[in-house]
């Protein structure tokens, strides 16, 4: 088999292609598999095996990326001929991007293609005007899909009338080789991560409506906030906490994402709504629990009260209960890491799942 990964944004994204291209190396060893993906891809994220080809894409729509955003056509045409050039077996596309519908559909064409979907519906709040566009091309034109919950699969079949058989379930996969970055870190007992992209809907708020009584409990409690994007709607409530509050609000990248995992004592995903999460796997690959609403695919990966505790969204109340008592049981606190790592990290897991990707595959074919 030769699978040929495709995905063109940064972060999470870059992350979750490498842990799909590890995982069918461990099921699969006599498989080749080369990754199309952004410049500024971390190398280290994929298996030595793993053979990268590595571009100038844009990763936002905006006039800083102008430059960028006129050269797609360029792009999609350099894909394209590398992607053939490199003659795949499968193409499996993780993710949307503006520049699909100028090159996956001829691509398809030629090579049975999968698709990964991480997003059924935009999420509360988010203004995503180039949405439909980049899905168009995958919905149209792949054989199957992927989505990393069952909530979401019955949502895609309910949204866009796909055929169940064609759409696997499967967790969402991350690399494991982040594990390694940072070892010098120590861990600050009381520290609390809020981590990625920041938006209304993971509930920046309701955390700090939280922290107030998290830190009557637990006085040396201390709020992280790293992650791109605007935090003026909670300006106020940021400065009223600011003693418990530390923000790093830009882009992380990875190698530096490690070094706050490590630091945490556990991630908190206070989401007013949700499809999955890629902060809990990277919470449970540095073996730290989280606490996160109960909504969207979240209740089918954090086992509540075993890698984490699941609260209702929108109760502030609960949140801080939740946190302060995790804060307050280093024992259990660190158990449940254990818990979450071994779920989704431990003997033959991401074996496990690089199997069920190749039989994805073989499907497609």
């Amino acid at each position: 088999m030769r699978l040929a990964v495709l995905s063109l944004h940064r972060g999470g994204m870059a992350q979750c292609a490498a842990g799909l291209a590890n995982a069918v190396l461990l099921a699969r060893p006599d498989a080749a598999v080369a990754c199309f993906c952004p410049q500024d891809a971390e190398p280290d994220l994929f298996d030595p095996a793993v053979t990268l080809f590595r571009y100038p894409v844009p990763q936002e729509l905006s006039w800083r990326a102008v430059g960028r955003l006129a050269r797609l056509p360029w792009l999609a045409r350099r894909l394209r001929k590398d992607i053939l050039s490199w003659n795949p077996t499968v193409l499996h596309v993780n993710s949307g991007h503006l520049s699909y519908p100028l090159f996956v559909p001829g691509l398809a064409a030629r090579v049975p293609m999968v698709s990964s979907i991480h997003d059924v519906f935009p999420h509360l709040g988010e203004h995503r005007p180039a949405e439909r566009l980049k899905l168009s091309a995958l919905l149209r034109h792949s054989r199957r899909f992927l989505v990393h919950g069952r909530l979401l699969k019955e949502q895609a079949v309910a949204r866009w009338r796909l055929d169940p058989e064609r759409i696997t379930v499967c967790p969402l996969i991350k690399s494991s080789r982040i594990r390694s970055w940072a070892a010098d870190t120590e861990e600050q007992p009381f520290d609390i991560l809020l981590f990625g992209r920041i938006h209304a809907y993971k509930g920046v708020g309701l955390i700090l409506e939280a922290l107030s009584e998290i830190a009557r409990r637990v006085p040396p409690a201390r709020l992280v906030i790293a992650g791109k994007g605007s935090l003026t709607a909670w300006a106020a409530a940021l400065e009223t906490e600011r003693e418990h509050v530390e923000i790093h609000n830009r882009f992380i990248p990875d190698r530096e994402m490690a070094a706050f995992f490590r630091r945490c004592a556990l991630a908190v995903l206070p989401y007013l709504e949700a499809s999955q999460s890629g902060v809990e796997p990277v919470a449970a690959c540095f073996g730290k629990p989280v606490v996160a609403t109960g909504v969207g695919a979240l209740a089918e990966t954090v086992e509540d009260g075993r890698t984490g505790w699941l609260v209702p969204p929108g109760d502030p109340g609960a949140l801080a209960g939740a946190v302060a008592s995790l804060l307050s049981d280093a024992r259990r606190r660190r158990e449940m890491g254990r818990r979450a790592f071994e779920r989704r990290y431990g003997p033959g897991v991401e074996r496990e799942q690089g199997e069920r990707l190749c039989r994805l595959y073989a499907a497609a074919v």
